[in-house]
């Protein structure tokens, strides 16, 4: 059977409704009982009276009330509100109360303290405090220091305009004291920037700022520094000129309009060393055959001129000088560069210019490139006036271009690097196999590494470069490797024989191994009786020059073509000995030749003779060689004109052969002197002529 379903009826505990139909109306009503007793089963509840009433419309029986507050079917209190009126609590929780959220989402907030205006996770009131903020420190451009730009955000309570008392304090911390350098009126600029007077320069200011606020005094939480520059850079001296006194002293000087903030001119020479002056010259020490200098002015705060200029000065000795020229406006004509009262020939790598008679320059050589190496003569009467040396100097810029294209054979190049460096840490062997410089030379040889006295190459100077084949060398890598130490070295050979003159055309003679050779022994090459070259002894292979007749004044007697020179070895105790060897071969312009086997032989006169002294006319040295044939004592001695003795350079016994014996006549006057020689009852004398 079908089972009622009373899940829908009245629960136990609910209260009943009641309704009242009434037939007239055909109507029903919603009735009120006198007592609302719950739901139990059961149960029998009497009521007194079941009435029907109007609701608050006048319905009877309708169900419409009133609200909570008070409306007829009203909705109540609205949601979201917190009373009848549709007010809302405050971020206190106080209904319609005043309280509100800041910006920063702090309720009843200033709308600075909590936010986060610069977005880095830390409030602004932890970040800033309530002084200026945000500081930005910079220098100011195009001046000569001693200033700075402070910028920064106004302090939070910096909002009213121009007709206030309120102010910023900018000060400076100077020996652990805070000195006000600025005070100024605050006018509620969002941002300040004000120009901040520092009382030093290129060191590190410290700063703060207070912010004067109606409210108090707000010190600025960051920290604030910066650095004041003089960025006017001083003019540069220009107009270099080299001097050179009666002392052979030499000066620069050039000029300069001094700016207010003068303090110093600089001059830096090729091996970094500085000399200071406040005038526009200075005296230079120069000892060598070349130095570079580099001419700046310096002002108050340490600035240097810019545009660096440089001038290059070579002294020049009688004969040819192999040089370079790294200081010099690439492009400039003979004619500009050189004068014919200092410098009577020059001779490239097939190319030559010379001055005529009327002090102009002719030949095919029209420039000058800083990356070729120049055979240069002075002039005689530069030289004659300078006690056999000369100088000469260029001025320009340096140029550093290291790239060379280079041919096999011989090159004749410029020093490439701007230092000094050895050999071995510039050239490669499987490119160069031999370097010669002026009257020096290097050879490669295998499992030794180069040998000869040519070991450093100097700035200034000219190299012929012999190369197995064409290349394209760059020798920047190479350049900076040991220079520190070649430049302080110089050269390991300081060997200069006086008595012959450098030529433009020379050959070099390496000895493997000289027997019985020993240190302080004396190398020298003839061509006939002409000596034309010498070097001390420097162990295996040693390499002694040759020079040849270039057709100028002094080289004529010099080996030609093909000529066999001949050699000699003087020993320290004044011997003579030929050098001997079947390796000796013919003479050429940079011929390199080995000799591999050699040995001595001493000569043994015949009889008693003195040598024609060399060089004679000589200033202030000269050269007396002399033969005997057996142990003797010989006398030298030397006398004036009117037959006064002014000095002995011998008196002592000798063993047989050929010595030589020098006088040197720095303490004496230019004159005609007579030698004389006496032994064993030989007598000879000869004049010698000192022209300083």
């Amino acid at each position: 059977p079908d089972i009622p379903v009373t899940s829908d009826y009245i629960q136990i505990g609910e209260f009943p409704d009641f309704i009242i139909y009434d037939s007239s109306e055909n109507a029903y009503y919603s009735a009120v009982p006198s007592e609302l007793f719950p739901f139990t089963t059961n149960a029998i509840n009497q009521l007194d009276s079941l009435d029907v009433y109007s609701d608050c419309n006048g319905d009877l029986g309708g169900l419409a009330e009133l609200d909570e507050c008070g409306v007829c079917n009203g909705p109540g209190i609205v949601d979201g509100t917190c009373d009848c009126d549709g007010s809302v609590e405050d971020c206190l929780g106080e209904c319609g109360g005043p309280a509100v959220l800041d910006e920063c989402g702090q309720c009843q907030g200033n709308g600075f303290d909590f936010c986060d205006d610069d977005n880095n996770g830390v409030s602004n009131i932890e970040q800033w405090g309530y002084g200026a903020h945000t500081v930005e420190v910079s220098d100011v451009p195009e001046d000569q220091g001693n200033q700075l730009y402070i910028e920064f955000e106004k302090s939070f309570y910096d909002s009213d305009g121009l007709s206030r008392s309120e102010n910023y304090t900018i000060e400076v911390l100077e020996d652990s004291e805070w000195v006000t350098v600025m005070s100024f009126g605050a006018y509620a600029s969002d941002r300040y920037k004000v120009l901040v007077p520092t009382l030093k320069n290129n060191e590190v200011s410290e700063f703060r700022i207070i912010s004067g606020m109606d409210e108090g005094n707000f010190l600025t939480l960051e920290q604030i520094s910066g650095i004041s520059v003089d960025n006017i850079i001083p003019s540069a001296p220009d107009n270099f000129n080299t001097n050179l006194d009666e002392n052979g002293n030499i000066s620069l000087s050039w000029d300069y309009s001094q700016d207010i903030d003068f303090n110093y001119h600089k001059l830096t020479d090729v091996n970094n060393e500085v000399l200071f002056t406040t005038s526009n010259s200075a005296v230079i020490d120069f000892s060598g055959l070349y130095n570079e200098y580099s001419i700046q002015s310096v002002d108050v705060n340490e600035n240097l001129s810019e545009g660096l200029e440089f001038i290059g000065i070579h002294r020049l000795l009688g004969g040819a000088n192999l040089v370079s020229f790294p200081i010099i406006d690439e492009g400039s004509s003979i004619e500009n560069l050189f004068d014919c009262s200092e410098t009577s020939l020059i001779v490239g790598q097939g190319e030559i210019t010379s001055c005529d008679s009327f002090g102009g320059w002719v030949g095919n050589l029209n420039e000058i490139s800083s990356k070729k190496g120049y055979w240069v003569y002075p002039s005689q009467s530069h030289i004659n006036s300078l006690s056999e040396r000369g100088v000469i100097s260029l001025s320009g810029y340096k140029y550093s271009d290291s790239s060379y294209e280079l041919y096999s054979g011989n090159n004749l190049i410029s020093h490439p690097c701007s230092n000094s460096i050895y050999i071995e840490s510039l050239l490669s062997s499987n490119q160069v196999r031999t370097v010669i410089g002026a009257g020096e030379a290097s050879l490669y040889i295998e499992d030794i590494g180069w040998v000869g006295s040519l070991s450093i190459l100097d700035p200034g100077k000219g190299y012929w470069l012999q190369l197995y084949e064409d290349a394209l060398i760059d020798f920047e890598l190479n350049c900076n490797q040991n220079s520190f130490l070649a430049s302080a070295e110089r050269s390991v050979y300081s060997y200069k024989d006086t008595r012959f003159v450098q030529s433009s055309k020379q050959a070099f003679y390496f000895f493997e191994n000289i027997e019985n050779a020993e240190d302080g022994d004396i190398i020298e090459s003839y061509c006939g009786d002409n000596l034309t070259g010498s070097r001390k002894y420097l162990g295996l292979y040693t390499d002694v020059p040759v020079m040849g007749d270039d057709g100028q004044v002094g080289t004529e007697h010099y080996c030609k073509n093909d000529e066999v020179p001949g050699f000699r070895v003087v020993k320290t105790n004044g011997q003579i000995f030929d050098l001997m060897s079947n390796d000796i071969s013919g003479w050429s312009n940079n011929k390199i030749v080995v000799v591999n086997n050699s040995n001595l032989a001493l000569q043994e006169p015949d009889s008693f003779s003195l040598g024609v002294a060399y060089p004679n006319p000589f200033n202030p040295v000269t050269n007396i060689s002399f033969e005997i044939p057996y142990e003797s004592k010989v006398s030298l001695e030397v006398f004036s004109l009117n037959g006064s003795k002014l000095d002995v350079l011998s008196d002592k016994y000798f063993r047989p052969g050929k010595h030589t014996v020098a006088w040197d006549a720095s303490n004496f006057s230019s004159g005609i002197y007579i030698l004389k020689m006496k032994s064993e009852g030989f007598s000879k004398t000869q004049k010698l002529v000192l022209v300083k």
